[in-house]
């Protein structure tokens, strides 16, 4: 193991080492500068370090069997007290980041016996937190894009296999889809609060479909999570169905009700806020409530959410904890279609961030949305052309309009990537391709989110 320390010296100046004439002579300073004996107190210095090792090792591990080189590193060690005193090899042999609850490697190193060359570091494996994205929408983001047949266009057979686009997904060696050794594909489905079902649960692969013969956005994403997180578990866990609203079925908890004149009639009604019912009634009358509330989606896909967490070890094999680390929406066609519903949408989206952010402990996780992919900002684009939902996006991805949103929150213009006469409401008219990138610009936005 040949280790990459960084680490703060007591100038403030950051160190780095990465040979042993460097790591005698940061050695040294540590003991200002006095030889080392087993006679000499030296006072205990507080580190911030961070520790990089690739790793020789054998099989057992999260997604592959395969012998090779994985990378391990320490990180988020913060002041921890790396070297304690001194003992007859010249100091103790105390975990680099004892103390922090958040690593992935745990290490001991005899700095006396780093520098003499006599040994390396040991590490011991500790299994990361698989690191979740919660991804939720309506029926895009359930997915609609046409697998097969491999004779037809604008499907995913078809691309892939005759086209060779989108190699990421295809094993050359095998002749068959690629399958991915760290990315699990989670998805679960159901009508409000019900119970729902498990579309999917497996590793990434191509051939993964919905109902056998559907593709999301989610193949895109998880190609560019599967590159940034290199080795470390990834969960996409996908919990959605098609036809809800933002304003209606999937509204946040702690949404307030607002009233809305229509304009053609001068009628005023009052639209629901959370947990109320119907969707809508007459201003300053009573509501008669339905079988159906404001929320009721949001509440069932969050639960479905929730239960595969709950039971992490089934939907990803060996796993014992996770962290939620970003999410992913496609959604806005059934708001469009509403007037009222496309007024609020921006507040309603801002809500469900901080929402989902405060559910899941995750403050400043990054949140990804695309837009419907027939919008515009023309004034032409009226009803469900979705012009005030893309310009309620676009509102909520500005840092100057929302300053605590700067750096976690970013959006895709779907209107790059579909082709003319496709839409949300048609589906794309299953194109494979334009979920495919839209997936790809979403899982790139993230990436880039979270290197920040």
């Amino acid at each position: 193991h040949r280790p990459i320390i960084t680490y703060t010296d007591v100038d403030g100046d950051t160190i780095t080492i990465s040979t042993r004439r460097e790591l005698k002579e940061a050695f040294e300073q540590f003991v200002v500068g006095t030889p080392v004996s087993a006679t000499d107190a030296a006072t205990p210095i507080i580190l911030r370090a961070q520790a990089s090792f690739i790793k020789k090792w054998r099989g057992n591990g999260i997604g592959t069997n395969e012998e090779g080189n994985r990378p391990m590193k320490i990180s988020k060690v913060v002041a921890t007290e790396g070297i304690d005193t001194l003992d007859s090899d010249g100091v103790t042999n105390e975990p680099l980041g004892r103390g922090d609850d958040d690593v992935s490697t745990s290490c001991t190193s005899n700095l006396a016996n780093l520098v003499s060359g006599s040994s390396t570091a040991t590490c011991r494996d500790i299994v990361p937190k698989v690191q979740v994205f919660i991804m939720m929408g309506q029926s895009n983001m359930l997915g609609l894009g046409s697998f097969g047949p491999v004779n037809k266009e604008k499907t995913l057979q078809n691309a892939v296999i005759r086209q060779g686009k989108y190699p990421y997904l295809w094993n050359n060696t095998t002749e068959d889809w690629a399958v991915s050794n760290t990315v699990r594909n989670v998805f679960v489905m159901g009508s409000g609060d019900s119970n729902g079902t498990c579309q999917n649960n497996s590793w990434m692969a191509g051939n993964q479909c919905h109902q056998g013969k559907h593709i999301g956005p989610e193949l895109g994403i998880g190609h560019y999570l599967e590159t940034h997180y290199n080795s470390d578990p990834v969960m996409m866990l996908k919990s959605c169905i098609g036809n809800r609203a933002l304003g209606w079925d999937l509204l946040p908890p702690g949404t307030p009700s607002f009233d809305w004149t229509e304009s053609k009639t001068g009628k005023e009604y009052t639209y629901a806020g959370y947990g109320q019912s119907p969707e809508r009634w007459p201003k300053d009358t009573t509501p008669q409530p339905g079988n159906w509330k404001a929320g009721i989606q949001y509440d069932g896909d969050t639960r479905r959410a929730d239960e595969v967490l709950a039971d992490l070890g089934t939907f990803y094999p060996g796993a014992t904890e996770y962290e939620v680390a970003g999410f992913l929406w496609w959604q806005g066609d059934r708001d469009s279609r509403s007037p009222a519903l496309s007024e609020v949408y921006e507040s309603n989206l801002v809500a469900m961030i901080k929402a989902l952010r405060v559910k899941y402990d995750a403050p400043d996780a990054p949140f990804v949305t695309a837009s419907l992919g027939q919008s515009t900002l023309d004034p032409s684009c009226e009803g469900n052309c979705g012009r005030l939902i893309l310009q309620a996006m676009l509102n909520v991805a500005d840092a100057t309009k929302y300053p605590e949103f700067a750096g976690n929150v970013a959006m895709v213009d779907a209107h790059d990537y579909a082709l003319p006469g496709e839409a949300s409401g048609n589906h794309y008219g299953g194109n494979a391709d334009t979920y495919m990138q839209v997936g790809a610009a979403m899982g790139e936005k993230m990436v880039e989110l979270l290197k920040k």
